[in-house]
């Protein structure tokens, strides 16, 4: 049996479009962007919006496709992106219990704006969704609607020592809006995450130095107490006492 797909964006003129930007049914003139197959655009008052396939037809990657697609364009067009906040954290326990952790701050979240996208393009055998390219550096950003990058491909652009995100759109259905989905690529935050980061040998490096001169003054501060605690410290009689003690004798009867 051949499933009906709903899809939230539709092809037209090699551009990705939105329900609200073509008319309904089948003068969309719209082409689903995985097989190329005529669209209708439903915008009933019974159902949400959605476009789906003229003639019924077996194509389950339609919204994903559907989804990557215009997630790419919306990057294109904007040319800038909400990026992550990135920390890096060293946590371990020393003999005694006492934790220490160390947190190195790479970057806040911010707006970064890309002079040049470029889509699919090959670099250095890694293929992602797109480059951004700013100030002679770039950003790889992998679009996740169904699958995930894999640890194959994580690690080699960590090999390649590149830096890299990826923007979550897992949650999204068929009812989002292109006006939504550009605020959940450009704007959101929660959905985003590094997978992979340029700087990041040499970053680690320091962390761990950080880390050190703190485990290592952790640890004498330790040795400290612990010898502290087991010197045993006489505590000598005052003079005051000394003579309270010799009267006490004196009044004591000889031969007692």
């Amino acid at each position: 049996m051949v499933s009906i797909t709903k899809i939230p964006f539709g092809l037209k003129d090699n551009r990705l479009v939105g329900l609200d930007e073509v008319e309904s049914g089948l003068a969309c003139g719209c082409l689903c962007p995985a097989c190329e197959s005529p669209l209708v655009a439903r915008k009933g008052s019974r159902n949400t919006h959605h476009f789906s396939h003229y003639q019924r037809t077996s194509c389950p990657s339609s919204f994903e496709t559907s989804v990557h697609r215009m997630a790419k364009q919306i990057i294109a067009e904007e040319k800038y992106l909400w990026i992550p906040r990135l920390e890096l954290k060293k946590f371990k326990m020393d003999q005694y219990g006492q934790g220490v952790e160390e947190r190195l701050l790479i970057t806040e979240a911010k707006i970064q704006k890309f002079s040049n996208i470029q889509l699919e393009k090959v670099l250095d055998g890694v293929r992602p969704d797109l480059i951004a390219e700013f100030r002679n550096r770039a950003i790889l950003i992998e679009i996740f609607v169904t699958n995930r990058v894999d640890q194959k491909k994580t690690n080699l652009i960590r090999r390649l020592r590149k830096s890299a995100i990826e923007i979550d759109l897992s949650d999204v259905s068929y009812s989002v809006s292109k006006d939504e989905l550009r605020d959940l690529v450009i704007h959101g935050l929660r959905n985003k995450r590094w997978i992979s980061l340029e700087s990041y040998r040499a970053r680690k490096k320091e962390l761990n130095l950080n880390f050190k001169r703190k485990w290592d003054l952790n640890l004498r501060r330790q040795e400290l107490v612990r010898q502290h605690r087991n010197t045993q410290i006489e505590e000598p009689i005052y003079p005051p006492a000394r003579s309270l003690i010799r009267k006490k004798l004196e009044n004591v009867p000889k031969g007692f």
